[in-house]
């Protein structure tokens, strides 16, 4: 299967220049540190969109967690993202409180309202900040 190279690096919105899979100090304030070690990066992943109500979903809303899945909090990631870890997608904090049988470490599914959304939403490489403490 062909994969096209990553960039090494990319340019945020902000104008912030990211390099993949470097510390991103910048983007921790007062209020984000926690004790232990930190995991602060930005990284280019896959993101997807899905909905609670998807093939192989009950349509209870109930996460991997046990959390309640919630638009605009809610995002599936593989098993490399540990649960409650916060990730940053455009400017938007997520939390990783879901997981999912085609979701590969690189991969972001964000919880969308609806199916159509989620398909108008396709699939997008997008510089992802992964942050949580490391235990």
């Amino acid at each position: 299967m062909f994969e096209p190279p990553k960039p090494a690096s990319c340019t945020l919105p902000n104008g912030v220049v990211v390099q993949f899979g470097a510390t991103v100090p910048e983007f921790v304030s007062e209020t984000d540190k926690l004790p232990g070690d930190y995991h602060n990066t930005a990284e280019l992943m896959t993101v997807t969109a899905y909905t609670n109500r998807d093939h192989g979903m009950t349509g209870h809303g109930i996460t991997a967690s046990g959390e309640r899945a919630t638009v605009g909090r809610t995002v599936a990631a593989g098993p490399a993202v540990p649960m409650g870890a916060t990730v940053e997608i455009g400017g938007v904090r997520y939390e990783v409180e879901d997981r999912g049988g085609a979701i590969d470490d690189g991969d972001i599914d964000l919880l969308v309202a609806s199916r159509r959304e989620a398909l108008e939403f396709g699939r997008r490489m997008e510089p992802v900040t992964v942050k949580y403490v490391e235990e």
